[in-house]
């Protein structure tokens, strides 16, 4: 079931090759340039907005990357089940890209809008993230890097996945000017506990190591160049919440004489764990699945983080001059959690799959297209 180019393709059963390194399907099933989509848009909208002659006419840039999100699990696509009001008037309002391809688990897709390169491209399709030299390549420019270059103020926020084995890898040595999340993934919602008891991180040049030992769960919170002072007892924030406050700061702290802002706000919603605030549960009854219940509220919990943002903005004067651009890592998963009580895949019971991704066949990590097709949309209060 999953897209490793040392198998054959026994889920599309049109071709008994091994799997391309870049695109699984075959080129019946999808056009086999499909996978830059999601780069290319991106370096085309950024390459317009970066090109203003002056600092003051260029727009502020959000690029907001849903984790997860599969292509039918927001409203505006004709889900009447998920509540997404501000992502629905976004994308009504805004360009829809309608057929928009990104590789079919986390960190490739990651590299390629950092890069604007295949995965392939840049050792990003087999990878584990937690040795040293693995990641998006060190001696490689950033799109963080670029804009930055072109007069913007680069802040970071959320889920990175790109490199975590130095620092080297850090969001804070590759082009932004601030950053605050976390290095991983498949993290506790609340606390940024590590889900996974066998990952260990060893970090290199000066950032201080952490390991798991036996009873003592790794936090992984990184602020700037610093470990973050989160603990196992602070429960009063979620994450996404605290990753989309960051992004506000840095809107609050813009005035009309500062260097345009670009925000890669990488929000955690929907990825396992399925942890939801009460507040995003409270439009889904408890008669629903209860996979897919958590997965709505997690969707939801992200529709209102966005709608913060762009409420931000709005309040000191700089959507008008925004050009936002969402779009998700990969199609939504759809791997149970559990079957009479037995965890799937090895994972905890609330890390589960819950998404809709009618009329697409498979989901995440599956070489069809639920897998890889993904919701994007470009919005904006002016242009």
């Amino acid at each position: 079931p999953f897209c490793d180019p040392r198998h054959p393709r026994v889920l599309l059963v049109l071709s008994t090759r091994p799997c391309s390194m870049s695109v699984c399907p075959s080129e019946g099933f999808l056009h086999h340039r499909a996978l830059p989509n999601m780069a290319r848009t991106l370096l085309l909208l950024l390459a317009a907005v970066s090109s203003a002659a002056t600092n003051a006419t260029k727009p502020h840039v959000m690029l907001i990357v849903g984790d997860d999100v599969g292509n039918y699990n927001l409203g505006y696509h004709g889900n009447t089940e998920v509540k997404t009001p501000e992502i629905d008037a976004l994308a009504t309002g805004g360009a829809r890209f309608e057929r928009m391809y990104a590789y079919f688990w986390c960190s490739p897709s990651r590299a390629s809008i950092m890069s604007g390169r295949f995965p392939a491209h840049i050792y990003q399709t087999q990878q584990p993230m937690g040795h040293t030299d693995d990641g998006l390549p060190r001696q490689m420019t950033t799109l963080a890097e670029k804009m930055r270059g072109t007069g913007y103020r680069t802040v970071q926020a959320g889920k990175w996945h790109l490199g975590q084995g130095s620092t080297g890898h850090m969001p804070i040595n590759r082009g932004f000017d601030s950053s605050l999340g976390f290095l991983s993934g498949a993290e506790n919602h609340v606390n940024q506990s590590m889900c996974s008891a066998t990952l260990c991180f060893e970090a290199a040049g000066g950032v201080k190591p952490l390991r798991i030992l036996a009873g003592h769960p790794l936090f992984d919170l990184w602020h700037d160049h610093d470990v973050g002072t989160i603990g196992e007892t602070d429960t009063g924030t979620f994450g996404d919440d605290r990753w989309t406050d960051h992004v506000i700061g840095a809107i609050n702290e813009t005035s009309s004489t500062s260097k345009p802002l670009f925000a890669y706000l990488t929000l955690a919603a929907a990825h396992s764990p399925l942890q939801a605030p009460d507040t995003a549960l409270a439009p889904y009854p408890e008669s629903m699945y209860r996979d897919r219940r958590l997965y709505s509220g997690l969707i939801s919990s992200m529709d209102a983080n966005i709608g913060r943002l762009v409420a931000a903005l709005k309040g000191k004067d700089m959507w008008s001059n925004t050009l936002l651009w969402f779009v998700s890592d990969n199609g939504g998963p759809i791997y149970w959690s559990h079957l009479a009580g037995v965890p799937s895949m090895g994972a905890p019971l609330n890390t589960g799959g819950g998404a809709n991704n009618h009329p697409l066949s498979g989901g995440k990590i599956t070489c069809l297209e639920g897998g890889f097709r993904v919701p994007s949309f470009a919005a904006g209060g002016g242009r």
